[in-house]
């Protein structure tokens, strides 16, 4: 069980650092978001390739919108409006 946790654990890191890799390569792209989530003035969304993306501009739910990515944010990146 040890052996298997240790594995675990290194392959979630690794899947990490490469979520991390891919994320950095959008930074600096503008991509169409579709936005799902708001909480605590934080909306959260997609983009077409899967990042999640967070922004405090005011966006409606359901809307599809143009966004710079411009750092990496939590599990993906934060984007501002264009």
């Amino acid at each position: 069980p040890t052996v298997r946790k240790e594995r675990a654990a290194r392959m979630q890191a690794v899947a990490e650092e490469l979520a991390e890799a891919y994320h950095r390569t959008a930074l600096g792209t503008v991509e169409g978001v579709l936005f799902e989530t708001e909480e605590n003035g934080v909306t959260e969304g997609l983009t077409g390739t899967y990042i999640r993306v967070y922004t405090d501009a005011a966006v409606p739910r359901g809307a599809i919108v143009p966004m710079r990515l411009v750092r990496l944010y939590r599990d993906g990146v934060w984007g501002e409006r264009v």
